[in-house]
């Protein structure tokens, strides 16, 4: 089964800005500013989730994300959630 052009081109441009996320959130990390790094894991799952044109997982999303960033607050790591995603 072959993707339409347009959906490729979608789904590139969606990986792109993706990737582009998380490297802002390598950078974040990288330079110890924990508040940004919070914003942006948040922010990359809302994303993923308008990606997907899901609004239950959105609306999932939203609400986990309110909670846990406040969990994530009050921790402090130098582990970066995410950093597999980048070397795909």
């Amino acid at each position: 089964m072959r993707c339409a052009p347009h959906r490729k081109a979608r789904d590139t441009a969606v990986t792109r800005d993706l990737r582009d996320h998380l490297k802002l959130e390598q950078e974040a990390a990288r330079s110890g500013d924990h508040e940004r790094l919070i914003h942006l894991l948040g922010e990359f799952h809302i994303k993923l989730a308008r990606s997907l044109n899901n609004p239950v997982l959105l609306d999932w999303f939203c609400q986990l994300i309110s909670r846990a960033s406040l969990y994530a607050a009050t921790l402090k790591t130098d582990y970066h959630p995410l950093k597999h995603l980048i070397e795909v």
